[in-house]
């Protein structure tokens, strides 16, 4: 596994590289494209002959961000017992490491995700419920357990980032940016912004839809038509200028470096301008009064994070295994032993289709 997951980080350091030298085209201005996403999720669980459930997890990541942001991480509260290690290697590059071992007695409510349960975000992160069933047959005793990881339904921005972004940037190719001319700035600021509008205004019709499902239908395409018009009154060429003096900068780590701070800092910008006139189109047409929109703005955070929370999840490693008692008898695993089911896979399966992990045994007595 050591082997194995050297391999992961390297090809994930040289993958951050790689996109981070072409940030410009996959992230201005708000198209998320998650750099510190490179985990790897080993869970190991074992069924005991009670109809218990034992849980091993250990993450392994190469930045701190990718174990503190994104998906919710177990935490040592609620029956979890384990540690997080930093280590920095011969290469120089950090390993860190969260392992988390807990127990679940026989009937119990298996979580369905690792917030805590006084989280109001909970929902936003990855979903896997788990059950555990012991059906006596006769002689037999047979073991079900059955997971299954929920899909993350963002298809419609997946097709927004490839008929907005994507298909109008290909002439690019694999441009440096420094060697951009003043008109391919602004055409990729202007893709972009065009992608993040359509992502924003997105999770803003379902946040409307969340707060006032009977709302009036000419407030809702107010706001939508005010958060349009202002994607389609800015100065292109000013916002790609900005970029220009950070572009040309020699060092490239330090190009890139400072180049994602530019982006996230106009990304944010833009954003934030873009709700305001929502918001002021909502409250001045589709009469929406202070708790009404601070409800919006709940709704629409909650859109977003879960958003974020799939890109995150999009290159990150799973591996699961379950031990069963007695003898598998059936099973959709990758591989299986006598007594043990396992399934690899990565977390940019979980778009828009969801994963079922499904394993039974048999133990005679």
């Amino acid at each position: 596994m050591t082997r194995s997951l050297n391999a992961h980080q390297r090809t994930c350091r040289i993958t951050r590289k790689v996109v981070s030298r072409a940030s410009v085209t996959f992230s201005l201005l708000g198209l998320s494209v998650v750099l510190s996403g490179c985990l790897e999720r080993i869970e190991n669980l074992e069924v005991q002959p009670n109809g218990g459930l034992a849980a091993q997890l250990e993450y392994h990541a190469s930045d701190p961000e990718e174990i503190d942001t994104g998906d919710a991480m177990p935490k040592m509260t609620e029956g979890w017992i384990g540690e997080r290690s930093e280590k920095v290697n011969e290469d120089g590059n950090i390993e860190v490491t969260l392992t988390a071992a807990n127990a679940f007695p026989p009937k119990y409510h298996l979580p369905e995700n690792y917030a805590d349960k006084s989280d109001s975000q909970a929902t936003c992160y990855l979903q896997f419920p788990t059950k555990v069933k012991v059906e006596k047959r006769g002689k037999a005793i047979y073991y079900h357990f059955a997971r299954t990881y929920g899909s993350r339904d963002f298809a419609k921005i997946d097709f927004y980032n490839q008929t907005l972004v994507t298909d109008p940037l290909q002439q690019l190719g694999s441009l440096d940016p420094k060697d951009w001319t003043p008109e391919n700035r602004v055409m990729v600021v202007k893709a972009l912004a065009q992608f993040e509008t359509a992502k924003d205004l997105l999770f803003a019709r379902e946040a409307f839809k969340s707060v006032t499902p009977e709302g009036r239908q000419d407030g809702w395409l107010a706001a939508w038509k005010a958060g349009n018009d202002f994607a389609n009154s800015q100065d292109y060429a000013a916002l790609s200028a900005m970029l220009e003096p950070v572009a040309q900068k020699n060092d490239a780590d330090d190009r890139d470096d400072s180049m994602g701070k530019e982006i996230k800092a106009q990304a944010e910008k833009f954003e934030s301008a873009l709700l305001d006139v929502v918001r002021t189109a909502l409250r001045d047409t589709a009469r929406y009064d202070g708790g009404q929109l601070s409800a919006f703005d709940a709704e629409y955070a909650l859109r977003k994070l879960a958003w974020e929370v799939t890109q995150d999840l999009n290159d990150e490693k799973f591996r699961i295994t379950v031990k069963m008692p007695g003898v598998i008898v059936g099973s959709n695993a990758d591989s299986t032993t006598s007594d043990t089911a396992t399934w690899e896979f990565d977390g940019s399966m979980l778009h828009d289709r969801e994963i079922e992990l499904l394993v039974t045994s048999v133990l005679t007595k």
